[in-house]
């Protein structure tokens, strides 16, 4: 598990240093504009190909996949060594394409490794203390990768990236499964096997459900914390400094949850708890909107923190303790595609409605979401959910 870990962070901030050098290096040859170009383009490839990624990892194995993701990524970097300074804007696409394709097999597959490096009683526990190395892998390569594009320029992180992933593929060779993944006895293509993988996941209401809540929760608040968040403190005065102080009680928010995970293994059932982060959410939403001072606002971050944190915590061990290790890979890319998938979409919303309808009447309209999500779930008829927990000593 350890490996597993170190390899998740590596990559993490090999990923981080990544996005930033190319944001970066769009920005200055055509500003801003030219950033979420290349953004988009990574985003879209990464979204389109994730169920064929989850059941390519199906068939031939999470961790060949894992690996041959990150060695891929690793020349990517290599190759972009011979890109000039500064970079051609359609070079820049052509770079965001062809990770974003990488993206929509790795991702999958290293969410697949995280269902088999330890028991089905310990996924809980896993997945908080995979928060918290994803919160450290944050924490980290932010500030490393504006350091190393000051000291060095888009050649040093790309060098340093080729160098990251390759270390995240060494140790992913060297990772011991605990549980076997036999390719599917079922296989056939790839894109029939991941519409079949779909249609089964509809069928059963123990998945879907935790599914669509995950999915409805990450698209209500992504976007409102991304974009949303900004505005509300550039219209407050609470200016660049409250911002960052925002950012962080919310990932304050966040560790405190997978710490709670990491530590104790034990968590609610999933239907009330996937009930209760939504009415968290929807209630910090509510109070991030009608914040009067700085602090109040830091509380509500906190809470928007805690609600994602649990809901990504319940859902995820949920959803992989539900399916035969040979499903993980599908399973998991359609975590991926909920969550990581759903970002680009849940942005550009947020900022549509903030434009269209004023910064009040899309956090409202996220509160009522978020709190018929939960009611929702509470209410929904399925199969019983019973909680992934740890037995302890």
């Amino acid at each position: 598990m350890v490996l597993w870990l170190a390899a998740d962070f590596l990559s993490l901030v090999g990923d981080q240093l990544y996005f930033i050098a190319l944001s970066w290096s769009a920005i200055r040859i055509g500003g801003p504009a030219a950033a979420g170009t290349v953004l988009v383009c990574a985003a879209i490839p990464r979204g389109v190909l994730m169920l064929v990624g989850g059941a390519i990892v199906d068939r031939i194995g999470a961790r060949r996949v894992a690996v041959a993701s990150d060695v891929l990524r690793a020349v990517i970097m290599v190759g972009c060594l011979a890109i000039p300074t500064p970079a051609p804007l359609g070079v820049l696409v052509a770079i965001a394409v062809v990770f974003g394709i990488v993206d929509a097999f790795f991702y999958p597959a290293t969410g697949a490794m995280s269902g088999l490096v330890v028991a089905k009683h310990q996924l809980t526990r896993m997945q908080g203390i995979r928060s918290l190395t994803t919160r450290a892998g944050l924490v980290v390569g932010a500030p490393a990768s504006g350091f190393v594009l000051a000291a060095g320029g888009q050649d040093l992180a790309f060098a340093i990236n080729a160098v990251t992933f390759a270390a995240s593929a060494a140790a992913l060779m060297a990772v011991r499964l605990l549980v076997s993944a036999p390719a599917s006895a079922e296989a056939g293509r790839p894109v029939r096997d991941a519409i079949r993988g779909l249609r089964e996941a509809l069928r059963s209401s123990n998945i879907w459900i935790p599914l669509l809540a995950l999915a409805v929760f990450e698209f209500t608040t992504n976007g409102l914390v991304n974009v949303g968040m900004p505005d509300l403190a550039d219209t407050r005065d609470w200016g660049a400094r409250g911002l960052g102080l925002l950012l962080g009680a919310l990932g304050v928010g966040a560790a405190a949850v997978a710490a709670a995970f990491a530590l104790t293994g034990r968590s609610f059932t999933p239907q009330i708890g996937t009930a209760l982060a939504a009415a968290v959410g929807a209630v910090s939403l509510l109070g991030l909107l009608h914040a009067g001072a700085l602090v109040h606002a830091l509380a509500a971050a906190f809470g928007i923190g805690v609600a994602g944190a649990l809901m990504f915590g319940l859902v995820v061990p949920h959803l992989q303790a539900t399916v035969q290790p040979h499903r993980l890979g599908q399973m998991m890319s359609l975590v991926s595609l909920a969550t990581v998938g759903i970002t680009p979409l849940s942005q550009g919303a947020a900022a549509a409605s903030l434009s269209l309808i004023g910064t009040a009447a899309t956090f409202l309209t996220a509160t009522a979401v978020a709190l018929a999500l939960a009611l929702v779930v509470l209410l929904a008829k399925h199969q019983d959910m019973a909680p992934v927990e740890d037995p302890g000593p």
